[in-house]
């Protein structure tokens, strides 16, 4: 079987922010530096990018010819349904049609991302969509928003 290669979190050369330090550990660069490292290393040519930020209509093009000079191919672009606080009692699975239309539409414009950027895949993850702590959702109901919502994308 015939390797695809490596490919990284543009994060991963950020400034590592988390729940518990949302600033960060180390100071942040910009996108073009962080670039510049990972065409620096080695066998590390693919990039993992989330839409919208800072992938989105507006830094598509300057993305797109910045890993094309670093000879860099988008790998992944990733859907970020976690990280803003609309989403704090679901995405893909709120019980509010909405909120939960607007993340649909968030994932299909990621894969017009993706395709567009020549990345093969548009990944999401669910995460704790919509829950912190064991039974505070119903899961069976979850379930089957989660199961609508994909056969739409």
């Amino acid at each position: 079987m015939k390797s695809k290669g490596f490919a990284t979190g543009i994060w991963v050369f950020g400034s590592c922010p988390d729940r518990y330090c949302v600033r960060g550990y180390k100071e942040g660069f910009s996108l073009e530096i962080a670039l510049d490292r990972i065409a620096a290393i080695e066998g590390l040519r693919g990039v993992i990018m989330h839409y919208p930020h800072p992938i989105n209509d507006q830094t598509v093009e300057a993305i797109k010819k910045e890993l094309e000079r670093r000879n860099l191919q988008l790998a992944s672009c990733d859907v970020d349904l976690f990280s803003d606080p609309i989403f704090a009692l679901g995405s893909l699975m709120s019980e509010n049609d909405g909120l939960r239309r607007k993340a649909i539409e968030m994932c299909k414009k990621a894969m017009d991302m993706a395709e567009y950027l020549g990345a093969e895949v548009m990944n999401l993850w669910p995460g704790q969509d919509g829950f912190d702590y064991p039974f505070q959702i119903d899961y069976r109901a979850q379930w089957e928003l989660l199961v609508q919502a994909l056969k739409e994308i």
